[in-house]
């Protein structure tokens, strides 16, 4: 059973999550923790593998700019510290990744802490570059994006296509999730423990200000409701958009992949495609099936959109081609939605 804990933010959420990282650190018994860090000057933030909580001072999960699925990087550094216990900070379409990637034994999801963030949105890239030019810095951005959390987040036109339609902002599967969407953030998040054990293991009633009334859970569900309601509605007016060309099963897709060879930058800023097909000379039942299963996997993050030399709405094309392979796997709609909101 799930246990909730308050942490009081005294008016700097950002601040405080940093603060409780620190401090979660040597009770979780961590060698390093993947995070997105700022770079340089502070415009821009990657997810990188830091060793010292130290550094956590320029860790920011709430940064509205994804640049690459941090999923994607949790297979080489688990390679690289085979018998280190390692923390891993992600977002709703990062667990998802991590989740399919420990199901197909691509990761030792054992030896990571999967710490889930409520995910705030991000910009395109271009347009995430001129707000902290405009802004100043990642952080100050950052700042701003966690005053609309309570109202879960801005408009949601200029976000990302992935998040545009993204049902699940908040993180199903994790080992500890932190909380604000329809929350008064500059007052209070929410740490929630997947299990009363690992609460007890990380002292959270130590780390935090006691247990979270239940006027703020319903107060986060409720949000979290009218985002999924708005956010599927969304994805339908992006998929009636499509050009009529667009691909809209499998085989299609395949087709396009084909005219698209030998680019598949998709595939490569794909976290959860790990296979080695040249559709332009492959082909059969078992290949559809192959990439039928690929795609039923999407953890919808765009990353594939993003990297499209071609800016084609990947996301939306198969977002609507993963609801036609679930549908022929047996599937109803409402457990369509359960799925993607998992």
């Amino acid at each position: 059973m799930k246990t909730s804990w308050m942490l009081e933010t005294d008016g700097d959420p950002l601040g405080a999550v940093r603060q409780f990282l620190m401090e979660l650190w040597p009770y979780a018994g961590l060698s390093g923790m993947l995070v997105p860090v700022y770079q340089e000057d502070g415009t821009r933030v990657i997810p990188g593998l830091v060793e010292d909580p130290a550094q956590l001072g320029q860790a920011d999960p709430f940064a509205p700019m994804i640049s690459i699925n941090a999923a994607q990087l949790v297979p080489e550094l688990g390679q690289a510290h085979p018998n280190a216990r390692l923390g891993a900070v992600l977002r709703a379409c990062e667990a998802r990744a991590f989740t399919t990637m420990a199901e197909r034994k691509r990761i030792k999801a054992d030896s990571w802490l999967v710490i889930g963030v409520d995910c705030l949105a991000s910009f395109p890239a271009v347009d995430f570059e001129w707000r902290v030019n405009r802004a100043g810095s990642v952080e100050r951005l950052s700042r701003e994006a966690l005053r609309f959390a309570r109202l879960g987040g801005i408009a949601s036109y200029r976000y990302r296509h992935a998040c545009q339609m993204c049902a699940s902002p908040a993180v199903q599967e994790a080992d500890l999730t932190i909380e604000l969407l329809g929350l008064p953030a500059k007052q209070t998040v929410l740490i929630t423990a997947k299990n009363r054990e690992v609460s007890k293991k990380l002292r959270l009633q130590e780390l935090t200000d006691g247990s979270t009334p239940p006027a703020l859970v319903a107060r986060r569900e409720a949000t979290l409701a009218v985002l999924a309601g708005r956010r599927r509605r969304a994805f339908e007016r992006m998929v009636q958009a499509l050009a009529d060309d667009a691909p809209a099963e499998v085989k299609s897709l395949l087709a396009h992949l084909a005219s698209c060879a030998p680019c598949q930058k998709c595939l490569e800023a794909c976290p959860v495609f790990s296979g080695d097909f040249h559709p332009a000379k492959d082909g059969g039942n078992e290949l559809v099936q192959s990439v039928g299963q690929w795609l039923a996997a999407c953890a919808a993050c765009g990353m594939c959109e993003d990297v499209c030399p071609k800016h084609l709405p990947l996301t939306v094309i198969i977002g609507r081609i993963k609801r036609a392979v679930l549908g022929v796997a047996g599937l109803t709609s409402d457990a369509y939605q359960s799925e993607v909101a998992s």
